[in-house]
């Protein structure tokens, strides 16, 4: 009998074994490009050279393959040495890494805040994080609070920042700036006064995702803010 030319269950069409790291980074692309919707299971087992089939050894489903995904968002954050930078620079620093990172991804933003993380990818980034805050002087008890506002504020902020603007309405961005631009000051004076400011840079005011115009300045005031207030934990 002839050998059977069609690809086997976890192996590529050229023979070797499936590795579950590349199919995670091909499936990253692949949601990069086409969006969730667009990142199917038929269409990363033709991206990696095998039957749809084979992807279920190692995923279960489509949300565990997207929520591993998710994990790699934050894997090439470039960070400075935490024991010789100072702990609010350093942390500074790895809220600008992280914001970045998801810009660069941002179909997998509301996934990395609103799915629960389902593999241990993170614990190497948990433990410096920790690692840092202990060392800057919370105490135990204070830790865990610290670590999940700065870890919340930040990862939560940017999530608002690059939410998607609706689809299968082509005018609402134009009847929504021009809605805004013509508030009625006498029920809304101060929103009347801040309007040519605040019009498409301010959450609830805005037309254009952060992915098309990041909130770069209010970021930073953010960052100033969580910053201060942990500053202000410790003296």
């Amino acid at each position: 009998m002839k050998d059977d030319p069609r690809p086997r269950r976890g192996r590529p069409v050229g023979g070797t074994e499936l590795n579950r790291q590349e199919v995670l980074r091909v499936a990253l692309g692949l949601v990069d490009r086409d969006g969730l919707s667009g990142m199917t299971m038929r269409s990363l087992a033709t991206a990696v050279g095998v039957r749809p089939s084979a992807l279920y050894w190692h995923f279960r489903t489509k949300e565990q393959l997207v929520g591993e995904v998710s994990a790699l968002v934050f894997d090439d954050l470039e960070l400075a040495d935490d024991q010789g930078t100072a702990w609010d620079l350093w942390l500074a620093d790895l809220a600008r890494e992280m914001r970045s990172a998801m810009h660069e991804h941002p179909h997998l933003a509301g996934i990395v805040t609103g799915q629960m993380l389902i593999t241990d990818r993170g614990l190497p980034l948990a433990e410096r994080i920790f690692r840092v805050l202990d060392r800057a002087g919370f105490s135990s008890t204070e830790l865990v609070e610290v670590y999940n506002v700065f870890f919340g504020v930040v990862l939560g902020w940017v999530t608002m920042e690059l939410s998607a603007p609706p689809e299968g309405d082509d005018d609402w961005q134009a009847t929504l700036a021009a809605d805004l631009r013509a508030v009625d000051s006498t029920l809304f004076p101060t929103l009347a006064r801040v309007m040519p400011v605040a019009a498409d840079q301010a959450f609830m005011l805005r037309w254009t995702s952060g992915r098309a115009n990041p909130l770069d300045s209010s970021f930073a005031v953010v960052l100033e803010i969580v910053l201060a207030g942990l500053r202000a934990r410790l003296s």
